[in-house]
């Protein structure tokens, strides 16, 4: 994996942001944050390689937020470390990355490997950001990662199978979301007895918000 740091403002709390698939730490810039320092994960074609463990050992208090895979991510990488939270959240993601009913179907995973490079990932993008607030905020700050790189991690997060446990205390689903479709991330988090809460967006949803406090406070 890798990390970066978007606030690192001596606050004695941190907050971990788990991107989705594909992503940097770009699409996320433009939030502020007054609370936290933020870190950002993503990359997670080596999910067991967990970046700036020491710095995060620091903070008296954790909160993690994730979107979309990475709430897989999440949720695996959280375990193995131990780490507890003060605040979960969930957003337009799953635990299962490939699954028929809680997940993303294999068959859209395969075709989405399988076109990548030949105008998938702006086919994949439009899915994504499918208003124009959406894709206007995400075009203003695309992520800049190599597409094979993404071919890779989309291989090595169909391997994250359904975990035992869940970390997340609530989950934000993405009502017009065609990458993830909501009835499987209500199904999803059903299965962990997760509350959920609807969210007027497509899968892409930051353009909502300002700052990560209203990142965190989108699930209630």
């Amino acid at each position: 994996m890798k990390a970066t740091w978007l606030h690192r403002i001596r606050q004695p709390r941190a907050l971990l942001f788990f991107a989705g698939w594909g992503m940097d730490e770009a699409p996320f810039r433009k939030l502020a944050s007054g609370q936290w320092d933020v870190l950002t994960f993503y990359d997670y074609r080596r999910v067991d390689e967990v970046p700036c463990l020491d710095e995060i050992s620091a903070y008296p208090e954790l909160a993690v937020a994730a979107w979309s895979l990475g709430c897989a991510a999440a949720n695996a990488v959280a375990q193995r470390c131990g780490w507890t939270f003060s605040r979960a959240v969930a957003i337009s993601g799953t635990l299962i990355p490939e699954d028929d009913q809680a997940g993303i179907p294999a068959r859209w995973l395969d075709a989405t490997t399988q076109h990548l490079t030949e105008g998938g990932w702006d086919k994949f993008v439009r899915r994504m950001c499918s208003d124009e607030p959406s894709r206007a905020a995400f075009d203003a700050a695309r992520p800049g990662r190599p597409l094979p790189e993404a071919v890779e991690e989309l291989q090595a997060l169909r391997r994250l199978s359904a975990p035992a446990a869940c970390i997340f205390h609530a989950a934000a689903v993405s009502e017009w979301d065609r990458i993830l479709l909501p009835e499987n991330q209500r199904q999803c988090w059903a299965r962990y007895a997760v509350p959920t809460r609807r969210l007027p967006a497509p899968h892409y949803p930051f353009h909502l918000w300002a700052s990560w406090e209203e990142v965190l406070a989108c699930a209630g």
